[in-house]
């Protein structure tokens, strides 16, 4: 079995940022050892407390820095960012907790005339924007009083919006009521020894086949909201902390470790329908509807490195999301179409406690 510890030739995301970046190697490797992701998912939570926090940012070009939004007083913000790469104060119109509580009111409106949407939040700039195949409901919906309120909401008409990337077809995946990727080996929290596999709640409702092993029902699944998730346990089976790469060399990375990434993290995701395909986080408040039940979920999206290249296709859902050194960082949820062809939505790992379940991240 290969493991590619950090920093070692081999590491997808080290060598997908090399390449996106035009870095050296030794750039690349550099670069990512100063983003330690658990440094800087500790900072995110730390701000996140803060009523004036409104997003954090890590960007790449022309040079490596980390953005810290809030309103009012960024600096004093900023100045609580105890990280190796440069950090930049930049002070906005409205806070995380002002805009997402925007956001739920929009959609809670936008759902009740059953169009289909998706809702970014943007920090950096204090806006909304509302993505639906159908703008002329979704502003009669809001009505004018709420769109003159709302000054900083722009409803934008598109073709299609995310949806599901299960579909039916052959292949060694996760075979339910339709056909999907298995993500992470995981554990019941409440019971460490007692270990499963997690795929995304849409690839079934009962029993489903990976690897040829019938699992008859789910220990626990969600399928809402926030959350697409579902895992499943046996007896008698050999459960490790290693995933695909979607590469020969090396074919699988142990998992170390989870955090939850920030926007302008680099990170990869293998799908058995895809293979492997790296990306860079954009958002991680995209809300989107979910096609079965009419709720509003906001998931994580991704951007492909390689222009104009689906970062997912139907098939990969529930497939694991790792960044370098063996991160976890969550499974794929959905896909983006049309002018959003690159994007992919993922559910952050963190959602899994929601079922009782953690990511394994010792053999």
């Amino acid at each position: 079995m290969s493991v590619t510890a950090f920093g070692q030739e081999g590491d997808p995301v080290l060598e997908a940022y090399a390449a996106a970046y035009e870095l050296t190697y030794e750039e690349a490797r550099d670069r990512l050892v100063l983003m330690d992701s658990r440094t800087l998912a500790e900072l995110h939570a730390q701000l996140k407390r803060d009523s004036s926090f409104a997003g954090m940012r890590i960007v790449h070009k022309p040079t490596l820095k980390l953005i810290i939004y809030a309103k009012g007083n960024a600096v004093r913000l900023a100045t609580k960012a105890n990280v190796a790469i440069p950090v930049e104060a930049v002070d906005v119109p409205r806070s995380l907790v002002e805009l997402q509580a925007a956001a739920d009111s929009v959609a809670s409106s936008v759902q009740a005339i059953g169009a289909r949407f998706e809702i970014d939040i943007e920090p950096d700039t204090g806006t909304i924007t509302v993505y639906t195949e159908d703008d002329a409901a979704a502003r009669k919906a809001l009505g004018e009083a709420a769109l003159r309120k709302l000054s900083f909401l722009k409803v934008v008409k598109v073709a299609e919006r995310a949806e599901p990337t299960a579909t039916f077809i052959g292949g060694q995946r996760v075979v339910g009521s339709r056909e999907c990727t298995s993500g992470f080996t995981v554990y019941r929290t409440s019971n460490p020894s007692q270990r499963g596999v997690v795929t995304a709640g849409h690839c079934g409702t009962t029993s489903v086949r990976v690897n040829n092993v019938l699992f008859s029902q789910p220990v626990s699944r969600m399928y809402s909201g926030d959350y697409d998730q579902m895992w499943f346990t046996a007896s008698g089976h050999t459960w490790t902390n290693t995933i695909y790469t979607g590469q020969s060399t090396p074919a699988t990375i142990s998992i170390q470790a989870t955090y939850d990434p920030v926007v302008g993290t680099l990170l990869c995701k293998y799908g058995r329908a895809s293979g492997q395909t790296c990306g860079e986080i954009t958002s991680t408040n995209a809300g989107v509807t979910n096609p079965e039940n009419g709720t509003v979920g906001y998931y994580y999206r991704v951007r492909n490195l390689t222009p104009n290249q689906p970062m997912t296709i139907n098939g990969d859902s529930g497939g694991p999301v790792f960044g370098s050194a063996g991160v976890a960082f969550g499974i794929v949820h959905g896909r983006g179409s049309g002018q959003f062809v690159n994007d992919m939505y993922f559910m952050p790992a963190h959602r899994f406690s929601a079922i009782g379940a953690s990511v394994l991240t010792t053999p």
